[in-house]
């Protein structure tokens, strides 16, 4: 059987079903934290986007947040399969052609900064004479160390655009995780 390599070195798929007594597979450690408050932006810099609500089902200890939601730090190191749900009310009020919207979640290691990554989404908002409502994600899998901080923003780097993160709470918006493979886990320097 082949190992995976990359982010998930040393590890061996399962031909069925993992579970919490089988290592260096799947977990049971998931959790997700709804976003509750409104941001705004209408120039080109980056809006870092909190989440403060946890849901019934969330592992509290594996990301702590500070006080606004807003930078998250692992507590309990592996692979994570990450995702951050975003509806945004957006118009082109600027009449630009092909402004893009970018979703980031950046990834920060406080001891090894080759694991340090941005995973983006980004996609292009048409001229509006009104708001429109977009849903779009931005996933992937992080390898995190205890320590490991995260945090989600958007952005319209070329500017005159404006959006709204939050403003239609009939939709989901949260940061949500899954612990895929437990410990240090691909921390491999070769």
């Amino acid at each position: 059987m082949e190992s995976l390599e990359g982010v998930g070195q040393n590890l061996s798929p399962l031909p069925g079903w993992a579970n919490q007594t089988l290592p260096f597979n799947a977990t049971t450690a998931c959790g997700g934290y709804l976003q509750t408050e409104v941001y705004t932006a209408d120039g080109s810099d980056a809006v870092f986007i909190g989440f403060s609500t946890p849901l019934s089902w969330t592992t509290a200890a594996a990301w702590t947040s500070d006080e606004l939601g807003i930078t998250w730090t692992c507590q309990i190191p592996g692979i994570y399969s990450m995702n951050v749900a975003q509806t945004l009310v957006v118009q082109n009020i600027a009449d630009i052609e092909n402004p893009i919207v970018q979703l980031a979640m950046s990834v920060n290691d406080v001891n090894n900064s080759e694991l340090d990554q941005v995973y983006t989404t980004t996609f292009p908002v048409p001229v509006t004479t009104s708001p429109i409502e977009l849903c779009q994600n931005v996933t992937n899998i992080v390898n995190a160390n205890v320590g490991t901080q995260m945090e989600f923003s958007v952005q319209s780097p070329s500017g005159g655009i404006t959006l709204s993160s939050g403003a239609n709470n009939g939709f989901y918006q949260a940061f949500t995780f899954n612990l895929i493979a437990q410990g240090v886990v691909g921390n491999i320097v070769p």
